[in-house]
């Protein structure tokens, strides 16, 4: 799908869109995750909630949050730093509803793409968003 901000949604991408599309992975305090990011753009990527650290009901502070994005076929892999997070405000870690967060990285760059995604940012939290977290052998 093409990004829904650009192109609309719904509108089926090319096989040019697939080999550009950029993917990710969390990382935290420095260790690669098993939490797979769902990158929207240059600056946002989708996180599964649970794959983030929590004290009293809230994103923990003390760790630090980076993402490892690959760039497509073609380019190379980059490391940012996460400058915020926000976490579905309807977020229930005991029964994992609504278990989806966005990360915003990247914030000062001028450089801007957008992954073949169908999804409005600016709807709110009304679109479904499902962020996989992959447990590897």
């Amino acid at each position: 799908f093409l990004a829904a901000t650009a192109h609309g949604l719904g509108v089926r991408g090319t096989n040019a869109d697939i080999s550009s599309t950029k993917g990710g992975i969390l990382v935290k305090n420095g260790k690669q995750t098993s939490c797979e990011l769902g990158v929207i753009d240059s600056t946002a990527a989708f996180v599964a909630a649970p794959c983030l650290d929590f004290s009293k009901g809230v994103v923990d502070s003390d760790t630090t949050y980076e993402v490892y994005l690959d760039a497509g076929i073609n380019n190379k892999a980059a490391k940012y730093t996460v400058n915020s997070i926000t976490v579905h405000p309807e977020y229930n870690a005991t029964s994992l509803v609504n278990p989806v967060a966005i990360l915003q990285f990247n914030k000062d760059s001028t450089e801007t793409w957008s992954n073949p995604i169908a999804i409005d940012r600016n709807n709110g939290w009304g679109d479904i968003v499902l962020p996989a977290v992959y447990m590897m052998k």
